[in-house]
């Protein structure tokens, strides 16, 4: 802090004004202030100055850069009131300065780290569906030359080999197939989100499991307002509720019958969604870090794929939403997702 004169002139100061400027008390008392200003930014103090002297304000606040004795420069808030006398005559200047040189650099290196992970992001989209697209193609032909072999040279069926390449074709196929999905995800933008109703979406999520919840004698309570609507992207809520439900009766437990409890609750910026079971559980100790991992699975299960919740993640944050698991190794499974309602 530093007291100044109406002229400009520094009538006193502490020490820390003196250590952010590198000078010392006697070299700076009597200095006019605004020696020390930036070149750059010395036309910022007298309108203000002007205005605080006339009464026009009581206080002003801005940036402003100070050189230092070194003739490197700092970033300041510099805050200046006007002390009066008992006529209400004015007498000094009292400026308060805060060293934000590190926040600025930081948020400087802030903004140049999001500048070129967004321009990486856009280099490696663009990757992803040119190699999806022309790996589509390769194992499409493949896929047709086998076609092709089985027909016209039945008797190359029968090599031993012809299973194994066969497998391998349909495995890159799966696969190039999963990654352009992916790759597709975030493509979406936030004006693609349509506000539709959650409970009709949770039933017709449901009849798609008509067979296997009749097979597993599986229960289903559902907890949730006719009246409860979700901003997202239909097919993505679709994939989601699809991808949990098949999860609860896929993993469910051998000497239990399943009970997939699937409600909803409306806070001021979010629908809560939560899907439940008594199924396997997973040990969150071990697999924490990894529940949402592309290609990660925690159960032997044929059909485990470990692309379904890496899948629903990416679906969920896309729609501005997140998601959330707790789990417990032959307790259960509850995922929590909070989407946008139509009021945000």
């Amino acid at each position: 802090m530093a007291l100044v004169s109406l002229s400009g002139e520094i009538i006193t100061l502490n020490k820390t004004f003196c250590d952010y400027l590198g000078y010392t008390t006697e070299e700076l008392i009597g200095c006019k202030i605004n020696k020390l200003s930036h070149p750059g930014d010395i036309d910022i103090i007298p309108a203000n100055i002007k205005n605080l002297i006339d009464g026009v304000s009581d206080k002003f606040e801005c940036e402003k850069r100070y050189i230092k004795k070194d003739g490197s420069y700092i970033n300041c808030i510099l805050s200046i009131s006007i002390l009066r006398n008992e006529n209400n005559q004015p007498i000094h200047f009292i400026s308060h300065l805060i060293d934000i040189t590190e926040r600025k650099v930081a948020h400087k290196e802030v903004e140049i780290l999001l500048t070129t992970t967004k321009s990486q992001n856009e280099k490696l989209l663009n990757f992803a569906h040119i190699v999806s697209h022309n790996l589509r193609s390769h194992s499409g032909n493949l896929e047709m030359l086998l076609d092709i072999m089985k027909t016209d040279l039945p008797e190359c069926t029968e090599n031993e080999f012809f299973p194994l390449i066969e497998e391998a074709v349909n495995n890159l196929s799966e696969t190039i197939s999963n990654l352009n999905e992916v790759s597709i995800i975030n493509s979406k933008e936030s004006k693609d989100l349509k506000a539709v109703n959650l409970l009709k979406t949770t039933h017709t999520a449901l009849a798609n499991f008509k067979a296997s919840i009749i097979a597993t004698d599986a229960k289903i309570n559902i907890s949730i307002d006719s009246n409860i609507y979700v901003l997202v992207i239909p097919a993505y809520l679709d994939s989601i509720l699809f991808n949990l439900i098949s999860n609860s009766i896929k993993y469910k437990r051998p000497d239990a019958t399943p009970v997939i409890n699937i409600s909803a609750q409306q806070t001021t910026d979010f629908i809560k969604i939560t899907v439940s079971d008594n199924g396997l559980g997973i040990d969150l100790d071990l697999h924490k870090n990894k529940i949402f991992g592309l290609y990660k699975t925690f159960h032997k299960h044929q059909e485990a794929r470990g692309l379904g919740l890496y899948i629903t993640k990416n679906q969920v944050e896309a729609m501005n939403g997140k998601i959330n698991v707790s789990s417990k190794p032959n307790e259960g499974t509850t995922f929590t997702i909070h989407l946008k309602h139509e009021a945000h």
